[in-house]
């Protein structure tokens, strides 16, 4: 919210939005019109209930797509976030591309998402592939390249890979310890899959060539 200033005025895209979550917590806190952009259609329908729920279907609006397949809105938003979204889209630069033009000048992007460090094993490759679906990912001067590249400036990249390592490997730990109560609230095919899921992106931090990043950028004026 601080580094896009986000206030009342202001009109995001959350791409990537999951159940909404970030969306509502947005228009609840500044008052912004959100659009919540999400490919899954049965994450959307649950978050369409809870931002009702919340009372806040005014300012928060649901939109079920592919924002690599849908038509560009020139110019339209203040600010666009992205919360460990863009590692599962492989044509980076066609998506910054898509993202600049779609942001007001002046306006800000944000970004939480995954980076290489070094070359993944073969092992890591499949783990990625198959596990979290991601095919590719850029290297921190790759990201700055091609943010600049397409027009953005002001780059802000940070280096998160030491805190989210020690999170993802005690969410691991946690969840495989409560796996009896996960159970019970998730199911058991639920609960397997994600302690599965946990534990393989804990064992990718680990190896040390996977990391974390935040990095905002702006379009200019």
């Amino acid at each position: 919210i601080q580094v896009c200033g986000v206030n009342k005025n202001t009109m995001v895209l959350d791409l990537g939005s999951g159940i909404g979550g970030t969306a509502r917590y947005m228009s609840n806190q500044t008052g912004c019109h959100v659009d919540a952009l999400e490919l899954q259609g049965d994450l959307c329908v649950a978050a369409e209930k809870l931002t009702d729920r919340c009372g806040l279907s005014n300012s928060v609006h649901q939109i079920q797509g592919n924002f690599m397949e849908m038509e560009t809105s020139l110019g339209k938003y203040n600010a666009i976030v992205s919360f460990l979204v863009f590692l599962h889209i492989p044509d980076r630069p066609s998506l910054l591309q898509k993202c600049f033009e779609s942001m007001a000048p002046g306006g800000t992007l944000y970004v939480e998402d995954f980076f290489q460090i070094n070359a993944f094993t073969e092992e890591e490759q499949r783990m990625l592939r198959e596990d979290v679906y991601v095919s590719s990912l850029p290297t921190l001067d790759e990201i700055q390249q091609q943010l600049e590249q397409v027009g953005f400036t002001d780059v802000t990249i940070q280096n998160l890979t030491e805190r989210w390592s020690t999170h993802v490997t005690e969410r691991a730990v946690s969840y495989k310890e409560n796996l009896a109560r996960n159970v019970r609230v998730h199911g058991e095919d639920g609960a397997q899959g994600l302690s599965h899921f946990y534990s393989v992106v804990s064992q990718l931090f680990q190896g040390g060539n996977l990391g974390g990043v935040v990095f905002h950028a702006k379009k200019p004026i």
